[in-house]
């Protein structure tokens, strides 16, 4: 029997999983630690994250806003000032181990740019989802009328 998302001993265990591996993601997104890839490398992760910052400003969010795979919530602040916010939850229950041999059921779904896009139509949503060379993948869009 497949597991449902909606299940609050998987949601439990996934907000484990995310709240212990929360100091980790922080270190990617801020390039320390084993993520600090040197200069050039960390430059590159930079502009990319600066594209996508920039095409946020340009799509200029407003009225409800969904954000899928919000991490640690970098963007959350961005994406909700001033709008409705929601986190989506996606299909796809996977168990994740840490370095400590701990094992979490968590939600997890990767998508290429065009899946996710086909996906969020099927969804009620007219989006266009793009990726940053390495890094990102982002996207703008409206509810489906």
């Amino acid at each position: 029997m497949a597991e449902s998302p909606d299940d609050p001993g998987l949601i439990a265990e996934q907000i484990d999983y995310y709240r212990a591996r929360a100091g980790e993601y922080d270190e990617w997104y801020l390039r320390q630690g084993r993520y600090d890839h040197g200069p050039e490398w960390n430059g590159v992760f930079q502009a990319e994250l600066e594209e996508v910052h920039q095409a946020l400003r340009r799509f200029g969010p407003g009225g409800q806003v969904l954000e899928l795979a919000s991490g640690t919530g970098w963007w959350t602040g961005t994406l909700a000032a001033g709008n409705h916010h929601r986190q989506d939850q996606e299909e796809g229950v996977t168990v994740r181990y840490l370095n400590d041999g701990r094992s979490y059921r968590i939600i997890k779904v990767f998508y290429q740019p065009e899946e996710l896009s086909h996906r969020l139509r099927e969804l009620g949503w007219r989006v266009e989802v793009r990726e940053t060379r390495h890094y990102f993948l982002y996207g703008s869009g409206s509810r489906a009328e």
